[in-house]
C-alpha cells in the first residue's frame, strides 16, 4: 500500500479518476498520548493530531485509514517497516530525521521534568546527577535524547507513559521526563496535583510534524503546501483551543448550579414544612421560591440548559431559547442532537459520559466546572460557535448537568477582524509586514529543504505623497488599489505554470510593495522587475477626474545569497530599494555587501551610547496619561532622552534600537528606573501621590537579578510598587510568553501593574492576551494618529477595545493629537489617552498638570529612600 501511494503521488491521476477514487493512506499512532492521540471506548481515533490530520487530508484530497499501536516504539517500527504511510504528529529530533522525512511543523510541545512532591531537594537535572537519582523515560521519546549528555544519571526506560508515571508514583524512580501536556493531563485525571509536581522551566521545546518514510518525498510535497496554508487559520485555532483548553467564561457555571440546586432544595424543605405545619403559608413561600428561581433563569444574560445523562433538555431559560432560536419546553423531547451539529453532539455526549456518576465511588467522575467549545445549530442549519460551562449536580435522586451557554459569534467575529487586520493592509487587502514575514518564513523553510532559490522584489512608488497632498487620502488609497490590481494581474500573466495562482504580495508602508517569488533566481527576478516597472511606467491611474502616471524603482534580494531568514531578506531588500531611490540613474538595485552605511552609523551610535552610560547623560521626560471619561490625570509615563553637550536632547528612537541590538538596553533600563524612583521620592516629599509608568525591554525577561534589585528597593518603600506601571511591548511578550509570565507574576504579587505596549502591531493573539498577566493594553499610535479620517482604524480600535474589555483589561490610546481624536476615543469606550493634545513630555519641574488637576494627598514618610541610592 505504501509503495502504491508513492507511485500514485508521483503520477497524478486525471480529474475524473480523482473524483472516482481518493487516495487512501495508512496512518499509525500510539493509542494513548493525550491530547494529541487517544482512542474512545469503541476504539475510535481521537485527539488533536487526528483532527488536524483529517483537515489536512481533506484539503489535500486524501483519505486516511488509522491504526493504533500500543506505544511509540511500535509506531516508529511500523512506519519504518513500510506497514504505514505516515505518522500524523511526531516530535522532530535529529535521530528521527535520520529515519524519516518531516513535513512543515504543525505545533510546538514542551518537555518537562516531574518529581514526587516529597522530594523538595530536587530542583533540576543537575540535582539528579549530584544525588544519583533514577529517572524514568519512555522508549522512542525525546526524553531519552535529553539524557545522553548526563551519563551519570541512572535511566530506566518504559514502554508507555502510563508505566513510567506509575513507577514515579510507586517510588521505583525519582523523576520522569516527558512532554508537558501529556503528563499534566495524567496528573489532573488521576488527582495527583498534591503528589506529583513539575519543576523548573521546560527542558526543551520540540516541533512536531507529520512523519513519512524517506522513500515517500512525493507525499511530503503534496502535504507541505496544504500545511503552510492551514496552520494559523481560525479552524486550526479552534481545534487547538478545544484540545489544549481555553479559559473559563466569566459566568461561573458552578455557582449557577449551586444556586439552582439550593433553590430547589429550599423549595422541597418548604414543601415538607407545609405538610406538617402551616400548609397555606408554606405554599405561598413555595410559590415565591419558584418565582425567584424563574426570575434568576429569566434574567440571566447567559443561556442556561439542564440536561439529563441521555442529553435530553429538561429545562431552559429565555436566553438559551434566544441563542438557539427554538422554544424548549420541559418534556418537549428536545435533545442536544437538535441543538448542536451531529459530530459535536456525539462528542459532548461522550464528554458527559466521562463526567457521569460512578456507582463504584458513589460520586461524580468529573470536576465541578468544565468548559467545552462546540458548534451550535439554529433552524435552517445555521452553525455558530458557542462555549458551554458544564456542572454535574443532583436534584433529589436525579442526576443532571447544568450548562451555561455563551454565543461566541460576536467575539469570534471581532477576533477574526483584528487577526485579519493584523496580517493584512486594509486598503489593498494585501499582506502587511507582519503577514508577509510569516508567509516568507514558511516558504523559506520549505525551499531550504528542497534546495531551491527565492527572490524578493521591493517596489517603491515616487511622488505618492504628492498625490495624497493634492487629491486627498481617499484618492491616494484608490490609486494604491489600482496599482495593487495591476501587480496581481501582471504576476498571474507571467507565472511560469500558466495557472491562476497568485504569488505573495505585501504592502509595506504607504507606497511600497513587496513581491515574494519562490524558485526565482537573480536573472529571473531582474527580468520580472524590468517587466513590472515598464508596465507601471505605462499605467494610467485615476485620481478623481484626472489620469496620472506613476514612477517606481525596485530593489532585489535572493535567497540564500543575500539572507537566510525572512527578517534578513526584508531588511536587505529595503536597503536595496533605498539605494535605487537614491541613485539618479537606473531603476533597479540588487543588494550588495557595499550597502553597510547603516551598520557604520550603528557603530557610531554604539560608541556614543557607551560614553552616555558612563557619564550618565540621560534624563527622563514625563508625559501625562488621562482618564478619557473624566479628563482627570491617571499617571505619567517616564520617557528617556539622551543629552548632548550642547544641551539638546536625542529621542529614544535614535539609540534604543542600538542598545537592544548590543545588549546595553539592560543598563539603560536600570538608569531609567533609578531616575523614576528618584523622581517619585521627590514628588513624595512634596506630598504628591503620582503614579509613573516605565518601559522594560526584552533583556529583563527571566532576569532574576532585576527582580532581586526591585525587591530590595520595594522593601525600603512598601508604597512604591502601587505607584509603578511597567510597560512591555506586545512583540517582546508574545515572543517570550513563558519568560514574560515568570517576570510579571512575582512583581504583580508585590503590587506592581503591567501594560502591554504597542498593541496591534506585533503578533496579535487574544489567546496570548488572555494568558499574559497584564492590567492594560496600549493601542499603538499607528492606529490612533489618523483616527479622525480613517474608518478602518476606528473599526480596529473598537474591536481591540471590546475584546480587551471582555478579558478584563483596560485600554490606553497613544498619539492623541487633537480634540476630535479624543472625542472619538470616548465614543469607542477607550479608558485612557496620551499624546500631544493631552500634554507634551517635559522635565520634572515642568509638570503643570500636577499643579492644576492632581489633588494633593500627603503620603507617609516612614519608608523614605536614601537619595544617594538613586542619584
Amino acid at each position: 500500500m505504501a509503495i502504491l501511494s508513492c507511485f500514485i503521488l508521483a503520477h497524478p491521476a486525471t480529474a475524473e479518476e480523482t473524483r472516482d477514487k481518493q487516495l487512501t493512506l495508512i496512518a499509525v499512532f500510539p493509542s494513548h498520548f493525550p491530547p494529541i492521540f487517544d482512542t474512545t471506548k469503541n476504539d475510535v481515533p481521537t485527539g488533536f493530531g487526528i483532527e488536524v490530520m483529517e483537515e489536512i487530508a481533506a484539503r489535500a484530497g486524501l483519505r486516511i485509514s488509522y491504526r493504533s499501536m500500543p506505544n511509540w516504539s511500535a509506531v516508529a517500527a511500523a512506519l519504518e517497516a513500510g506497514q504505514a504511510d505516515l505518522i500524523p504528529n511526531m516530535g522532530i529530533t535529529p535521530e528521527r530525521q535520520e529515519k524519516f522525512y518531516f513535513s512543515q511543523p504543525l505545533m510546538r510541545m514542551s518537555v518537562s521534568l516531574y518529581v514526587r512532591a516529597g522530594l523538595p531537594e530536587i530542583r533540576g537535572l543537575r540535582d539528579l546527577v549530584d544525588q544519583n537519582r533514577v529517572v524514568a523515560t519512555v522508549k522512542i521519546n525525546v526524553g531519552e535524547d535529553l539524557l545522553k549528555d548526563y551519563t551519570k544519571i541512572s535511566e530506566k526506560s518504559y514502554n508507555s507513559v502510563n508505566e513510567a508515571f506509575h513507577a514515579l508514583q510507586a517510588g521505583e524512580v525519582d523523576a520522569l521526563i516527558y512532554p508537558t501536556p501529556v503528563v499534566d493531563r495524567l496528573i489532573k485525571k488521576l488527582d495527583q496535583e498534591n503528589r506529583i509536581r513539575r519543576i523548573g522551566e521546560p527542558l526543551t521545546v520540540i516541533e512536531r510534524a507529520i512523519a513519512v518514510r524517506k522513500d515517500n518525498q512525493a507525499l511530503l510535497d503534496r502535504l507541505n503546501p496544504v500545511i503552510t496554508e492551514f496552520v494559523g487559520t481560525p479552524r486550526y485555532r479552534d481545534i487547538y483551543d478545544r484540545w489544549y483548553g481555553a479559559p473559563p467564561p466569566f459566568w461561573n457555571t458552578a455557582r449557577v448550579a449551586y444556586l439552582i440546586a439550593g433553590i430547589l432544595g429550599i423549595t422541597l424543605l418548604l414543601g415538607f414544612y407545609a405538610r406538617f405545619r402551616i400548609l397555606d403559608r408554606a405554599n405561598a413561600r413555595l410559590r415565591a421560591a419558584n418565582e425567584l428561581n424563574a426570575a434568576v433563569l429569566a434574567t440571566a444574560v447567559e443561556g442556561i440548559l439542564t440536561l439529563d445523562e441521555q442529553g435530553v433538555v429538561r429545562s431552559a431559560n429565555k436566553a438559551a431559547e434566544k441563542i438557539f432560536g427554538v422554544k424548549m419546553v420541559a418534556g418537549g423531547g428536545i435533545t442536544i442532537n437538535s441543538l448542536l451539529t451531529s459530530a459535536e453532539a456525539a462528542q459532548l455526549l461522550t464528554h458527559l459520559g466521562h463526567l457521569g456518576w460512578s456507582t463504584v465511588e458513589n460520586s461524580w467522575r468529573g470536576t465541578a466546572n468544565n468548559v467545552w467549545e462546540s458548534l451550535g445549530m439554529r433552524p435552517g442549519n445555521e452553525i455558530f460557535p458557542i462555549r458551554l460551562g458544564i456542572a454535574p449536580t443532583i436534584v433529589g435522586t436525579e442526576r443532571l448537568f447544568v450548562c451555561t451557554i455563551h454565543d461566541m459569534t460576536e467575539q469570534r467575529r471581532a477576533e477574526n477582524q483584528v487577526e485579519y487586520l493584523a496580517d493584512h493592509d486594509p486598503v489593498t487587502g494585501f499582506l502587511n509586514q507582519r503577514g508577509i514575514t510569516l508567509v516568507l518564513g514558511n516558504l523559506l523553510d520549505l525551499l531550504r529543504r528542497q534546495h531551491k532559490p527565492l527572490a524578493c522584489l521591493h517596489i517603491g512608488l515616487s511622488r505618492f505623497a504628492q498625490i495624497n497632498d493634492t487629491y486627498g487620502r481617499q484618492t491616494g488609497d484608490a490609486v494604491m488599489v489600482q496599482i495593487g490590481n495591476f501587480l496581481s494581474q501582471r504576476l498571474r500573466e507571467i507565472n511560469d505554470s500558466g495557472q491562476e495562482t497568485s504569488l505573495p504580495i505585501a504592502r509595506l508602508g504607504g507606497s511600497r510593495f513587496l513581491l515574494v517569488l519562490p524558485e526565482y533566481d537573480l536573472a529571473k527576478a531582474r527580468a520580472l522587475a524590468e517587466t513590472v516597472l515598464t508596465g507601471l511606467a505605462r499605467l494610467e491611474v485615476k485620481a478623481g477626474h484626472e489620469r496620472l502616471r506613476v514612477d517606481a524603482k525596485a530593489g532585489i534580494v535572493v535567497f540564500p545569497e543575500h539572507g537566510t531568514t525572512a527578517e534578513e531578506l526584508i531588511a536587505h531588500v529595503e536597503s536595496a530599494l533605498l539605494s535605487a531611490q537614491e541613485q539618479r540613474v537606473g531603476l533597479i538595485s540588487v543588494y550588495s555587501q557595499e550597502m553597510h552605511h547603516q551598520e557604520t552609523r550603528a557603530e557610531q551610535w554604539l560608541q556614543r551610547l557607551h560614553v552616555a552610560l558612563e557619564q550618565h547623560d540621560f534624563v527622563l521626560h514625563y508625559q501625562p496619561v488621562i482618564e478619557v471619561a473624566s479628563g482627570e490625570l491617571s499617571h505619567y509615563e517616564g520617557l528617556i532622552r539622551m543629552t548632548q553637550t550642547n544641551g539638546e536632547l536625542i529621542p529614544p528612537g535614535e539609540f534604543i534600537p542600538i542598545a537592544e541590538r548590543t545588549g546595553l538596553i539592560a543598563r539603560v533600563d536600570y538608569m531609567a528606573m533609578e531616575m523614576a524612583f528618584s523622581q517619585l521620592a521627590a514628588l513624595d516629599a512634596q506630598g504628591l501621590n503620582i503614579k509613573l509608568a516605565v518601559n522594560i525591554s526584552a533583556a529583563h525577561l527571566g532576569d532574576d537579578a532585576l527582580f532581586r534589585w526591585l525587591e530590595n528597593v520595594f522593601a525600603e518603600d512598601t508604597a512604591l510598587p502601587a505607584r509603578l506601571i511597567f510597560e512591555i511591548t506586545e512583540t517582546t511578550a508574545v515572543h517570550n510568553i513563558a519568560r514574560a509570565k515568570a517576570f510579571m507574576e512575582p512583581l504583580r504579587a508585590l503590587g506592581c501593574r503591567f501594560a502591554l505596549d504597542d498593541f496591534g502591531v506585533g503578533f496579535t493573539s487574544f489567546t496570548h492576551l488572555r494568558s499574559l498577566p497584564v492590567d492594560t493594553v496600549k493601542i499603538d499610535g499607528s492606529f490612533v494618529r489618523d483616527l479622525a479620517s480613517n474608518p478602518e482604524n476606528q473599526s480596529l480600535v473598537k474591536a481591540m477595545t471590546e475584546v480587551a474589555h471582555s478579558l478584563g483589561k483596560q485600554v490606553v490610546a497613544e498619539f492623541v493629537e487633537s480634540a476630535e481624536i479624543l472625542e472619538i476615543l470616548r465614543a469607542l469606550g477607550v479608558d485612557y489617552a496620551q499624546g500631544y493634545h493631552i500634554g507634551r513630555p517635559g522635565p520634572a519641574p515642568l509638570m503643570p498638570w500636577v499643579v492644576k488637576t492632581q489633588p494633593l494627598q500627603r503620603l507617609s514618610t516612614r519608608h523614605k529612600r536614601p537619595s544617594s541610592k538613586y542619584h
